[in-house]
């Protein structure tokens, strides 16, 4: 089963998690941008309907008038052209956007420019008066008229017979074109959501032209504040609340799923640790769903410790009980002597107490040799790993040239190509000088060495004419205390000190199974370019 990184897990939550208030804000920013295109539509709606209205009462009410030279010239650029695509229609789509859009500082007062309104304009001021107030009794609206000198001349307010011309949409407007703009409410109007909502605190302006034969007889000027995202939300919340509920579900899915893959591993490395306390060390498992690497690798992790310190446990107790053993013979054997000599001194000849002064000799220097031995392998157990690389060939060829008297042949096989091994030189002629003492502690007089280099190790097969090594022997043959020379003092600890020298190292010494003879190979670390020299 492919694994996760914990890192990735929580990665990927922390980011949901992030995501979820952005997405938010967001979507009210989107929505607020979709409330100002949909209020900037309605405006544009009313501003067209109430200019062909007042277009139609100014006509009605001058029908003798001539209006060619009536207003401002519409601007040739603002001329309606014509959209064969479209036929005979004239939309004017909302456009505000609030993310590209500048908003504009507030609107400011009107002013007095001076110049007189317009006397046909302003006689019809009064009709629209009631209009427009009864207008924004359903629209909300703000709404003015203009004259084409950009004079108020009705107005839902109570500001007329001003002008509108210190505005910049305005006075486009009044070249004959329909202007849009965003602007921002005076600080006293603004809403408590408005750092959140940023329709809250902003009006859309719509000024739309009066336009009679590409003359421009005026503009209807209108303002309203969006609706506030929050007064949406409360209008439609049951929609709302379903939403909510979608997100506490996405709440809860995560939170499952952090449980899943962080919880439930860690509850199962919980369970394993107290199983190690327990002492139930060998029932350890990895965990089969570890869900991430990192538990994984720590699941594994505290299998291989638990089996180690039980590994470790019962080599003590086994450890323990060989000791015992070795050291009980030679503790009788004295103590039995120390008996007969106490009880029996006068009854001895002087031979007789020399031979058993020679037992208490011997056997106190066993147990010396014992203790010396046994110094020796919780060393290998705990040595401290060399930096050094040394050549195997060199080390190999100088003990062959000091122990060649002790033996009828040493011969040497080698491959072409260097043998740097990761191993202090002493180290390596303690292994070596072992084999040859064993050979000779069990009669051989023949040794055969052969070298192999590989990727990761050299393999150095010693072999040996000695007595052998039975089927039965060769399965214990790396027990601490076993022996089959103790007669010749052998302590059976040799073979334990080297394999726990060579593992220690990176190495290893097997027992190469053969019908006769006795043939060992001893892997030794390659030494690469990134171990350091001394």
């Amino acid at each position: 089963m492919k694994t996760l990184r914990l890192s990735h897990i929580l990665l990927i939550i922390n980011l949901i998690i992030l995501a979820v208030p952005i997405t938010g804000i967001a979507l009210l920013n989107l929505y607020d941008s979709s409330l100002v295109r949909e209020t900037e539509n309605e405006l544009i709606t009313q501003g067209v309907i109430i200019s062909n209205v007042f277009k139609r009462s100014l006509i009605e009410q001058n029908p003798d008038f001539d209006f060619q030279n009536y207003g401002l010239p519409q601007a040739q650029e603002y001329w309606i052209k014509e959209d064969p695509s479209l036929g005979k229609w004239r939309p004017l789509p909302a456009s505000l956007d609030l993310f590209t859009d500048e908003i504009l500082a507030q609107a400011p007062p009107p002013i007095d420019n001076g110049v007189e309104p317009d006397e046909l304009a302003l006689k019809l001021g009064p009709r629209f008066d009631d209009l427009l107030k009864e207008t924004q009794l359903t629209t909300l609206s703000g709404i003015r008229i203009l004259d084409y000198n950009g004079v108020i001349i009705a107005s839902t307010g109570w500001t007329k017979l001003r002008a509108l011309t210190n505005q910049n949409d305005v006075n486009q407007a009044l070249k004959g074109v329909t202007t849009k703009v965003i602007r921002r409410k005076s600080p006293e109007e603004d809403s408590f959501f408005s750092p959140i909502s940023r329709s809250s605190n902003i009006r859309v302006h719509v000024t739309h032209p009066i336009v009679i034969n590409k003359r421009v007889i005026g503009a209807v000027h209108m303002m309203r504040t969006p609706p506030n995202t929050f007064q949406h939300i409360y209008q439609n919340r049951s929609m709302y609340m379903a939403f909510l509920a979608l997100v506490i579900g996405g709440i809860f899915i995560i939170t499952l799923f952090a449980a899943y893959t962080i919880g439930k591993p860690i509850k199962a490395l919980v369970q394993q640790a107290k199983n190690a306390t327990d002492g139930r060390l060998p029932k350890l498992q990895p965990l089969k769903s570890p869900i991430t690497a990192e538990f994984k690798v720590l699941s594994n992790a505290l299998v291989k410790m638990s089996n180690k310190q039980a590994d470790r446990a019962e080599h003590i107790k086994n450890f323990a009980s060989f000791v015992s053993h070795e050291f009980k013979t030679p503790i009788t054997s004295i103590s039995g002597a120390v008996d007969i000599l106490t009880d029996h001194f006068g009854e001895l000849s002087e031979k007789e107490v020399c031979r058993f002064y020679e037992i208490i000799s011997d056997n106190c220097s066993r147990m010396n040799l014992l203790m010396a031995q046994l110094t020796e392998l919780a060393k290998a157990d705990n040595v401290k790993i060399s930096n050094k690389k040394n050549n195997l060939l060199f080390i190999v060829n100088k003990l062959k040239a000091q122990y060649e008297a002790n033996f009828k042949s040493i011969q040497c096989d080698v491959e072409e190509g260097q043998y740097l091994i990761h191993m202090d030189d002493e180290l390596i002629t303690s292994v070596l000088v072992n084999l040859f003492e064993n050979v000779m502690q069990h009669g051989g007089d023949e040794v055969s060495i052969r070298l192999t280099k590989h990727q990761d190790n050299i393999e150095l097969f010693f072999k040996d004419n000695g007595d052998g090594i039975t089927e039965q022997n060769a399965k214990r043959i790396f027990e601490p205390f076993f022996t089959t020379a103790k007669n010749s003092g052998g302590t059976g600890l040799g073979l334990a000190i080297l394999k726990a020298l060579l593992k220690a190292h990176g190495g290893d010494i097997q027992l190469i199974p053969t019908d006769e003879h006795c043939e060992f190979v001893i892997k030794f670390p390659v030494f690469s370019d990134n171990d350091k020299t001394s």
